[in-house]
């Protein structure tokens, strides 16, 4: 049967990775918490749990999405190479399945983004993004891992964390539902995904026989994140309307439309996205809404 390490079950895609492995009965376990194992450290400890637990697959879903470069640097691209550490150490060769990000390729001329396309990130996140993806591939160029990064585009859904443009949203709503939402510009374009979709592609990289080793995940349909906002006040039921003003998101830098080519995930994993935008902010808002 194949059993599935999952790092950073805890945090906010980790959790619906985990909910989707659980429903394609595969034999899911919860990684340790940074608390318990601090994979900045180096991978000893890890590699103690990979030697014990011999896993098929492992899923990297630890990294940050806010802080300073050197931060985000150690948070995605320091993790990985404790990951890829570990496994050295450990001996064994599990289908590593890392979370990446559409950040990496950095600013869109309006075309989708092809995975084939040269990564030129601008943004500190997407810097360190694409160093913890060069870390995997280079692992798996050298026998240590079976690796498939996937590239996500922007994922929405519940646990989603404040420091993006759909949780600033959200945590405005709760502390004063009755007062105008404030957001910054809403002109740029981007490919929403629901988490629950994400943890759906996370099923499909580990369970295909040969799949690619970079594989955009998205919706492949573009809306503007004035879209999202609407949307999102929309389904909460929100009457109080909105304030343009200087928030938003630095992750994917000076990029206004950020969309990728979901062709590859159809055609070699068999994944698609299920959810459209409406489904994955009612995910988001679920808490609220009850």
């Amino acid at each position: 049967m194949t059993s599935v390490l999952v790092l950073g079950s805890h945090g906010f895609l980790g959790q619906h990775v985990v909910r989707q492995l659980e429903a394609a009965d595969l034999a899911v376990v919860r990684g340790p918490s940074h608390a318990d194992l601090d994979l900045l450290n180096g991978g000893e400890r890890l590699a103690d749990l990979l030697r014990g637990l011999r896993p098929t697959a492992v899923v990297n879903a630890v990294g940050r999405v806010a802080g300073q470069p050197e931060d985000l640097e150690a948070a995605n691209a320091g993790t990985a190479r404790a990951v890829v550490e570990a496994c050295a150490l450990a001996g064994v060769r599990p289908r590593l399945v890392h979370l990446g990000s559409l950040a990496e390729y950095g600013p869109g001329s309006g075309a989708p983004f092809r995975e084939t396309d040269v990564a030129r990130p601008v943004s500190g996140y997407g810097r360190a993004k694409l160093a913890a993806t060069e870390v995997v591939v280079g692992a798996g160029g050298r026998g240590v891992v079976d690796p498939v990064v996937l590239r996500v585009a922007n994922p929405v859904g519940a646990g989603q964390p404040a420091t993006t443009l759909a949780g600033a949203v959200l945590a405005q709503l709760r502390a004063a539902p009755d007062a105008p939402v404030r957001t910054g510009p809403l002109d740029a374009v981007r490919d929403v995904v629901s988490a629950a979709d994400v943890g759906r592609a996370v099923v499909a990289a580990v369970t295909a026989a040969h799949p690619p080793v970079l594989v955009n995940v998205g919706t492949g349909v573009p809306v503007t994140t004035g879209d999202l906002v609407r949307t999102l006040l929309e389904v909460a039921g929100h009457t109080a309307g909105q304030e343009i003003a200087a928030l938003g998101s630095a992750r994917s830098g000076a990029a206004d439309v950020a969309c990728p080519d979901v062709t590859l995930a159809r055609t070699a994993l068999g994944w698609q996205a299920a959810d459209g935008l409406r489904e994955a902010v009612a995910d988001l808002l679920a808490p609220v809404l009850r």
